[in-house]
Protein backbone atom coordinates (compact mmCIF):
# COMPACT_ATOMS: atom_id res chain seq x y z
CA UNK A 1 0.00 0.00 0.00
CA UNK A 2 2.92 2.36 0.74
CA UNK A 3 4.28 2.00 -2.78
CA UNK A 4 0.82 2.51 -4.29
CA UNK A 5 0.39 5.75 -2.32
CA UNK A 6 3.92 6.84 -3.23
CA UNK A 7 3.19 6.28 -6.93
CA UNK A 8 0.15 8.52 -6.64
CA UNK A 9 2.18 11.16 -4.78
CA UNK A 10 4.91 11.07 -7.41
CA UNK A 11 2.39 12.23 -10.03
CA UNK A 12 1.70 15.48 -8.14
CA UNK A 13 3.63 18.46 -9.45
CA UNK A 14 2.99 21.61 -7.43
CA UNK A 15 5.27 24.14 -5.71
CA UNK A 16 3.71 23.31 -2.32
CA UNK A 17 4.03 19.54 -2.59
CA UNK A 18 7.37 17.83 -2.05
CA UNK A 19 8.54 16.12 -5.22
CA UNK A 20 9.04 12.35 -5.22
CA UNK A 21 12.14 11.43 -7.23
CA UNK A 22 12.16 7.66 -6.87
CA UNK A 23 10.35 4.84 -5.13
CA UNK A 24 10.72 1.14 -5.02
CA UNK A 25 11.67 -1.83 -2.94
CA UNK A 26 15.13 -3.16 -2.15
CA UNK A 27 15.51 -6.56 -0.46
CA UNK A 28 11.94 -6.41 0.78
CA UNK A 29 12.25 -2.89 2.19
CA UNK A 30 10.26 -0.14 0.51
CA UNK A 31 11.98 3.20 -0.05
CA UNK A 32 10.99 6.67 -1.14
CA UNK A 33 13.40 9.36 -2.36
CA UNK A 34 11.93 12.82 -1.86
CA UNK A 35 12.99 16.41 -2.44
CA UNK A 36 14.85 18.06 0.43
CA UNK A 37 13.12 21.22 1.62
CA UNK A 38 15.44 23.58 3.47
CA UNK A 39 13.86 25.55 6.29
CA UNK A 40 12.14 25.31 9.61
CA UNK A 41 9.19 23.07 10.34
CA UNK A 42 5.93 24.77 11.22
CA UNK A 43 6.01 22.94 14.57
CA UNK A 44 9.33 24.66 15.37
CA UNK A 45 7.84 28.06 14.57
CA UNK A 46 4.86 27.32 16.80
CA UNK A 47 7.09 26.13 19.67
CA UNK A 48 9.25 29.25 19.49
CA UNK A 49 6.17 31.47 19.44
CA UNK A 50 4.77 29.69 22.52
CA UNK A 51 8.12 29.82 24.33
CA UNK A 52 8.39 33.54 23.70
CA UNK A 53 4.71 34.00 24.51
CA UNK A 54 4.11 35.77 21.20
CA UNK A 55 1.54 35.12 18.54
CA UNK A 56 2.41 34.26 14.98
CA UNK A 57 1.29 37.32 13.00
CA UNK A 58 -2.10 36.84 11.38
CA UNK A 59 -0.74 37.59 7.91
CA UNK A 60 1.98 34.95 8.30
CA UNK A 61 -0.50 32.36 9.60
CA UNK A 62 -2.89 33.07 6.72
CA UNK A 63 -0.10 32.78 4.15
CA UNK A 64 0.99 29.42 5.61
CA UNK A 65 -2.60 28.16 5.56
CA UNK A 66 -3.12 29.39 2.00
CA UNK A 67 0.04 27.65 0.76
CA UNK A 68 -0.86 24.42 2.56
CA UNK A 69 -4.38 24.52 1.11
CA UNK A 70 -2.93 24.95 -2.38
CA UNK A 71 -0.80 21.86 -1.91
CA UNK A 72 -3.76 19.86 -0.59
CA UNK A 73 -5.90 20.96 -3.52
CA UNK A 74 -3.22 19.76 -5.94
CA UNK A 75 -3.02 16.43 -4.14
CA UNK A 76 -6.79 15.89 -4.31
CA UNK A 77 -7.41 16.98 -7.88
Amino acid sequence: MLLDEARLASAIHHPNVVQVFDLGEERGTPYLVMEFVHGSALSDLAKRARAGEVAIPVGVALQILSEAAGGLLAAHE
